[in-house]
């Protein structure tokens, strides 16, 4: 009787391990709320402007308020080293990445009352922009996803394949010269990536061109100098009045030449306070200190909402506080008898192919001088001398 004891005891404890490898290998920690389950949003008034920006904005913005309701709103979430961005009116909601795991995304769009989003962008599958979108995807009713159709071997990548392709999800993949219009002056351009090219993961990046009113936003994710090589290079017209800096603000995005088509007012950097990468680099916020463009960033400024009226816009940042540019070092001065490639196409008009041909032609006895340079006419070296860039010593 022992050994009969013994025998099934051992048995029993081997279907239990059974069991529990069972409920393992079937768990799966993302599958916590089914995808297109409603969720209960709180009963909250809301004028599109969250308590915070409003107690930090300096004066009374009741007008600027009234102003905008019926217009769009872009919020640029502070969620860490990651990128998360929401567009928004009366009727639409687009989501642009989701940060990270934990970013806190899924708390940011209740407090706006977000109960659907009509489109979700995926700019790139790295986890710092798509892990959040997993919490997403199984927290709201999502009708439309976009990416560039990139394959990563992450799992994270993997939990978010399965859950855009789970349901009832309408999906696109974004190439060059694809469009989607909201309304007649709502709309949504992507002119990167290309169809015939094979980029890395970040020069694969979704970039796109949203038209707001007379309002242009271009949100580059983590496009780098391959990419943006690329879209000056398509043809495409890029002037913005506002940018999300390219891959939080790295050295390897944000070219002069690149930045000087662009030409936006505002750029808005999202990066992580104390981030490992030392992000953003001091080569590109010298970049748009040269094209005089105004800066936030998510670590010093939180949130930023920008408040888009048919023909104006403003700013309203979580954190009020000094613009970036005016923290930068004394003005940025390129020697062109001594730089290098790098430090040259800091200057407006001057790409990789002219920085060589400078470099050919020294030495120079004054600007005007560049005229020796191919590609260098007399206009652009009136734009060079009107930027204050460039100088010559021996």
């Amino acid at each position: 009787m022992k050994r009969i004891g013994k025998l099934l005891l051992s048995l029993l404890l081997i279907l239990l391990a059974i069991i529990g490898f069972w409920v393992y290998q079937r768990y799966d920690p993302f599958d916590k709320i089914g995808k297109n389950e409603k969720v209960l949003q709180p009963e909250i008034e809301t004028t599109g402007i969250p308590e915070h920006y409003l107690a930090a904005a300096e004066g009374d913005i009741a007008d600027e308020v009234e102003e905008y309701r019926s217009s769009w709103r872009i919020h640029f979430f502070n969620v860490g080293q990651g990128d998360a961005i929401l567009i928004q009116d009366e009727n639409f909601n687009i989501l642009i990445d989701g940060g990270d795991r934990n970013s806190g995304i899924i708390d940011e769009l209740k407090t706006l009352a977000v109960d659907t989003l009509h489109w979700v962008i995926a700019t790139h599958p790295h986890a710092d922009h798509i892990a959040g979108l997993i919490d997403v995807l199984q927290t709201f009713p999502v009708i439309n996803v976009l990416d560039p159709g990139v394959d990563h071997s992450s799992r994270i990548y993997g939990n978010y394949r399965e859950l855009v392709n789970a349901g009832a999800i309408s999906y696109t993949r974004g190439f060059a010269g694809w469009s989607y219009s909201f309304t007649d002056d709502f709309a949504m351009e992507v002119i990167h990536p290309d169809t015939l090219t094979q980029y890395d993961i970040n020069n694969s990046s979704i970039v796109i061109r949203m038209q707001l009113g007379s309002t242009y936003a271009l949100l580059t994710g983590d496009a780098e100098h391959e990419a943006e090589n690329a879209i000056l290079a398509s043809g495409f017209d890029i002037d913005s009045d506002i940018i999300k800096v390219g891959h939080h603000g790295s050295k390897t995005s944000s070219s002069n030449e690149f930045i000087a088509a662009v030409s936006p007012e505002w750029g808005i950097i999202l990066c992580g306070e104390d981030n490992k990468y030392n992000f953003p680099h001091a080569e590109a916020l010298a970049v748009y200190q040269a094209n005089q463009t105004s800066l936030f960033q998510s670590d010093t400024h939180g949130d930023v909402l920008l408040l888009v009226g048919d023909s104006t816009y403003e700013a309203f940042p979580e954190f009020t506080g000094i613009f970036v540019p005016d923290a930068l070092p004394a003005p940025l001065r390129v020697n062109i008898n001594s730089a290098g490639i790098d430090s040259l196409t800091l200057i407006v008009n001057v790409g990789d192919v002219t920085a060589k041909r400078i470099i050919e032609n020294r030495p120079f006895k004054s600007l005007d001088d560049l005229s020796r340079v191919k590609g260098l006419g007399l206009a652009r070296i009136a734009a060079i001398k009107e930027q204050g860039v460039a100088m010559v010593t021996d």
